[in-house]
């Protein structure tokens, strides 16, 4: 290779912070905080002591990270923490730094786990209890063991065994949202290569296959985020392929020397694969960087996922900083990984057709419905409430639609009217002719069908005249369907008529008449009729 020549550097010589979350996300992350110990000698692992002020110092630095750098997570998961009361006293340094900047505490909760690591160190959580209900913490997988190759005797698998998280996540709106985070670190790649190389790799595949096994046996009911260090690239190494065994991605047996089955549908996603190959990186070993740290979701916690970042403030520092603990850089040689996931929106439910909606009574009803989606897609929508087409009045009809998260409804008022009125069929009078004009009343049936889809009409008649100038009354009305008018000229000799009206009205108030008429034949019509 030629000569790459003097190297310049670029850009600020500061940590470079992770964007700030906005109102509707939550993040959860990462952090190999890189043996973090306390001054207490633990006789059952082989820990170092560290003096009492360098535990201080290194808690001041690690707060300023956590504050400034990866700006506060709510979720965090902790690599080589020695144990629980040094990763408390972590959080309380966090918290105590808040608020003497005048900032509310994030109330951070540590939880770690004793696991089997030799060398002292777990992983672990810090929990920003003022935002996020903690629902269970548990270790899985501290007595779980594996067959190294040519021994007869079970090893123990997981040295630093995941701890897994189920919480609830409150938001701007609505209830808490739940998410499980697991937190991992894996075996390194330290002798993979040389002459332990065939154990250290059966102990690598074993790990991936037991978090396969984890992550799918939960995956159906949880959204769940697998973070930590996995010490292992996003791509198949070519001895063993741990990122694709776990994401359910395997690689074929023919490009790996240990090749896993498929354990893990559906797929998770690398949430570092999403950004630009410049950026996939959380480590620099022998001037080569890498990306060791990840983050894989299922579908669940993909459908929330917005972005994600690393926070630059280790892997591209000097050591020379690393005592400096009024500087974030250097805390650590890993990069910390911060995922930020949007809180679902509410449900947009939107009617078909009006409101109100104006439907006529006695007809058949057919709700047109209404639709419903978020930010996700298309949603079931429940309708409550009946409409009785067969009795007018208002009815109310509610539309609602979830997410499992929050719930949207819209109110459609329907208006049963009935506008049509009664149908008045066949009306004819009997006599039509009143005959002879003797001036006696005479009975006159009047016949007719009321019809209304209600099923029920009231009718009546009404009666005048062309002459009222009789000294007696004229006609009776004695029901719907009878009156009694006189046989009596018009004046002197002229021809009398009576006109009967019907008038039929349905319970709504719709009115319906129709009219006919009865004759007196005056004394010109007698004598034509006569010739």
């Amino acid at each position: 290779l030629s000569d790459p020549g003097a190297g310049t550097i670029d850009g600020p010589q500061a940590a470079i912070p992770v964007p700030v979350p906005n109102a509707g996300e939550f993040t959860i992350a990462s952090f190999n905080v890189e043996r973090l110990f306390d001054e207490f000698d633990d006789p059952d692992t082989d820990d170092p002591v560290v003096d009492a002020d360098a535990v201080q110092r290194r808690l001041q630095k690690a707060s300023l990270a956590i504050r400034t750098s990866l700006r506060l997570p709510d979720i965090l998961g902790i690599v080589e923490a020695e144990n629980l009361p040094i990763l408390q006293r972590f959080a309380d340094r966090i918290n105590a730094d808040e608020v003497a900047a005048g900032h509310a505490s994030p109330m951070y909760v540590a939880y770690l786990e004793e696991g089997n690591d030799i060398g002292g160190i777990d992983v672990g959580l810090l929990v920003k209890s003022a935002r996020v209900q903690v629902v269970s913490v548990e270790q899985l997988g501290k007595a779980a063991t594996y067959l190294p190759p040519g021994s007869t005797v079970p090893a123990t698998l997981n040295d630093r065994p995941p701890l897994v998280l189920r919480g609830a996540i409150q938001g701007p709106l609505g209830p808490a949202f739940p998410m499980t985070v697991i937190v991992n670190h894996l075996r390194s790649l330290r002798g993979v290569a040389e002459d332990e190389g065939p154990r250290v790799r059966a102990k690598r595949r074993a790990q991936a296959e037991f978090l396969a096994d984890l992550i799918q046996s939960r995956q159906a009911t949880e959204r769940i985020v697998s973070v930590g260090d996995y010490n292992a690239f996003q791509f198949n190494d070519g001895l063993v392929d741990v990122i694709g065994t776990i994401k359910g991605q395997p690689t074929p047996a023919d490009q790996v020397a240990l090749a896993s089955p498929d354990l893990v549908t559906p797929d998770l996603t690398g949430l570092g694969d999403t950004l630009p190959s410049s950026e996939r990186y959380s480590f620099v070993f022998d001037g080569n960087a890498q990306t060791l740290d990840h983050a894989l979701v299922n579908d669940g916690a993909l459908r929330r996922f917005s972005r994600v970042a690393f926070a630059r403030s280790n892997a591209d520092f000097p050591e020379s900083l690393r005592g400096d603990s009024t500087r974030p850089e250097r805390l650590s040689d890993h990069d910390a990984i911060v995922a930020y996931f949007a809180f679902p929106g509410a449900p947009v439910v939107t009617l078909n057709g009006a409101t109100p909606l104006d439907v006529e009574a006695f007809t058949t009803f057919e709700d047109p419905g209404a639709t419903a989606h978020d930010e996700d897609g298309p949603l079931p929508v429940t309708v409550t409430g009946l409409v009785d087409s067969n009795t007018p009045g208002d009815y109310p009809l509610t539309y609602t639609a979830t997410n499992g998260f929050l719930t949207s409804s819209v109110t459609r008022l329907v208006r049963v009217r009935d506008t049509i009125a009664p149908t008045i069929d066949g009306l004819t009078l009997n006599p039509q002719i009143l005959f002879p004009p003797n001036r006696r009343l005479v009975d006159v049936t009047v016949d007719y069908a009321a019809t209304d889809a209600s099923g029920a009409t009231t009718c009546g008649l009404g009666v005048t005249s062309n002459d009222t100038s009789g000294s007696q009354a004229d006609w009776i009305v004695v029901d719907p369907h009878h009156v009694r008018l006189r046989a009596e000229w018009a004046g002197l000799i002229g021809t009398r008529i009576y006109t009967v009206t019907t008038t039929c009205t349905d319970p709504s108030g719709n009115v319906s008449t129709d009219r006919a008429r009865a004759f007196v034949p005056g004394l010109l019509v007698i004598l034509l009729s006569l010739l």
